[in-house]
């Protein structure tokens, strides 16, 4: 929504966060999603990880079926079953 492009991994959206807007994402402090249209409430811990998979839409592959997950939490517990 700024406008100023991002690579989807989860340093450069950390150091983009903390620069541009002055978000430092630590803390179980609740805050909501300024990302347009958004405004989901959240930990300020999982912030990151709720741009990178609901916004950026940044998946991961599972290496044994193909499929596509949206976080590696996620591929780790599946990859257990």
């Amino acid at each position: 929504p700024c406008g100023i492009h991002v690579t989807g991994d989860r340093k450069s959206l950390r150091i983009h966060l903390k620069q541009v807007h002055g978000f430092v994402s630590t803390g179980r402090e609740s805050v909501k999603c300024k990302w347009d249209g958004c405004g989901r409430s959240l930990q300020k811990e999982n912030v990151i990880r709720h741009i990178l998979s609901h916004h950026m839409r940044l998946k991961v592959r599972c290496d044994l079926c193909g499929k596509d997950l949206c976080r590696r939490d996620v591929q780790t517990m599946h990859s257990k079953k």
